[in-house]
């Protein structure tokens, strides 16, 4: 008798846990409450490779006038180093880096007596605006130096 109740027991719990099992999922159908608050494995929430970052740098030498300009480098220290090996191979002494940015343009403009860098994200901001903002920035008197985005192209 005791046998005959646990397999009941067994087959029940066994039909409860299949039942359960074979209900559909219901969390990605539009209209539900769930929807788009339930993720599903493989629907691309930390499962997907994000896209490469790609850095850039700019350094100064010589009080500003000698100039490191780096980009498409696989991590900031990297893009830092080269920019001031760029800065030391083109004269310049104290060496410092400026600005790092990633994924991004950058632009340097020089006048008489000043120098502006200004970087901003690629995807929002064209490298013309960017020079447009950086000659505004600077004045009139100045003239771009070196230009250029760290896209990985």
């Amino acid at each position: 008798m005791k046998a005959i109740v646990m397999m009941k027991r067994f087959f029940l719990a066994a039909t409860v846990v299949l039942c359960g099992l074979s209900t559909p999922a219901v969390a990605q159908q539009a209209g539900t409450a769930d929807y788009n608050r339930v993720y599903l494995p493989g629907h691309g929430v930390g499962d997907t490779v994000s896209g490469r970052i790609f850095w850039g740098a700019i350094a100064f030498g010589d009080e500003r006038k000698t100039i490191g300009f780096a980009l498409n480098q696989p991590n900031r220290r990297a893009a830092v180093k080269a920019a001031l090996r760029e800065c030391s191979a083109n004269g310049g002494r104290k060496c410092v880096p400026d600005l790092t940015f990633y994924n991004a343009c950058a632009v340097i403009a020089m006048g008489p007596g000043r120098t502006k860098a200004i970087s901003n994200d690629a995807e929002t901001q064209t490298l013309e605006s960017l020079r447009e903002e950086v000659m505004d920035d600077c004045g009139s008197d100045c003239r771009i130096v070196r230009q250029g985005c760290a896209t990985g192209q």
